[in-house]
């Protein structure tokens, strides 16, 4: 495809264009990052590292999924532990309403048998 393009420039150039295409078209800035210090002079090698690159990536993926269903566990077992109070009945219990007009514990406000009614004239 390259010698198409470039059909006069050496065979060394066209793999020094086919590389940095390369590299310049890979999503995954760390891979590129890590291509470009390697720097390759031909595209098998290229292909080669970013294989690497790419299998120690998923290797590493693969403990962080690991982690995560721990901590699923983890969350299992403490909302267990919540549906077993809501049966067991265990919420903790309202606390009677408190009058904001007299004060007393038992009713609100607008139930008050102490709040003033306004006369009507």
């Amino acid at each position: 495809m390259v010698r198409l393009a470039y059909p006069e420039v050496p065979d060394s150039v066209l793999e020094e264009i086919a590389v940095d295409n390369f590299v310049n078209g890979l999503k995954d800035s760390e891979l590129q990052k890590a291509l470009r210090l390697a720097r390759p002079k031909v595209l098998d090698k290229a292909l080669a590292i970013a294989l690497e690159h790419e299998t120690a990536n998923q290797t590493s993926r693969s403990h962080r999924v690991r982690t995560i269903e721990e901590s699923d566990e983890h969350n299992d077992k403490r909302l267990e532990e919540m549906i077993r109070r809501v049966f067991r009945n265990e919420m903790p219990k309202r606390r009677e309403p408190r009058c904001w007009n007299c004060g007393d514990v038992g009713h609100i406000r607008r139930n008050c048998k102490k709040l003033v009614q306004p006369s009507e004239n």
